[in-house]
């Protein structure tokens, strides 16, 4: 008698037949457990290859955001800094960029969303050297983040910075 059959004969006792009964749930648990995880979404780390700051996104209180933009190095990686590079919004909003630092002004494009989105409305503001007004009009709620650009030039060279980039999120 070959040595399957055997085992199979075996098997039948009860003792054989409750490990072989504990083994298949366990079996089935995990082949459960592996086909559920592929259901849980992941955290979404980047957009457009650009990395979303891990800290939870700060509320912009009702109707309007100011949003401070500081320059440390217009020329390096880094060299530019918000104190609020990840914003979130649950309705319309205007959203107020000021250069705190002296001799930088915005470029024509200043505030730059990529890709770019209607729902995001450059305003006119005469005062366009150091702030740099949008109205978000919240048109669409998304749990992915809007990346967007800070451009900046230094005014007494004419030299652009380099690019800044934070989020906004309308939930």
């Amino acid at each position: 008698m070959p040595a399957f059959a055997h085992r199979s004969i075996a098997a039948t006792g009860s003792t054989g037949t409750h490990r072989s009964s504990l083994v298949h749930r366990l079996l089935a648990a995990v082949f459960i457990a592996w086909l559920l995880s592929g259901c849980v979404s992941q955290p979404i780390t980047s957009v457009n290859g650009h990395m979303i700051p891990a800290a939870a996104a700060t509320p912009c209180p009702r109707g309007y955001c100011a949003i401070t933009v500081n320059v440390f190095n217009c020329t390096a990686a880094g060299g530019i800094t918000v104190d609020l590079p990840y914003v979130s919004s649950r309705e319309p909003v205007v959203m107020r960029w000021r250069i705190a630092t002296p001799d930088y002004t915005f470029a024509d494009n200043g505030i730059e969303f990529d890709p770019a989105d209607a729902q995001f409305v450059t305003l006119p503001d005469g005062g366009r050297d150091v702030v740099f007004r949008v109205l978000n009009q919240h048109t669409a709620v998304s749990s992915t983040p809007y990346y967007y650009y800070i451009n900046i030039v230094q005014k007494s060279t004419g030299t652009p910075c380099l690019k800044a980039d934070p989020f906004i999120l309308n939930n």
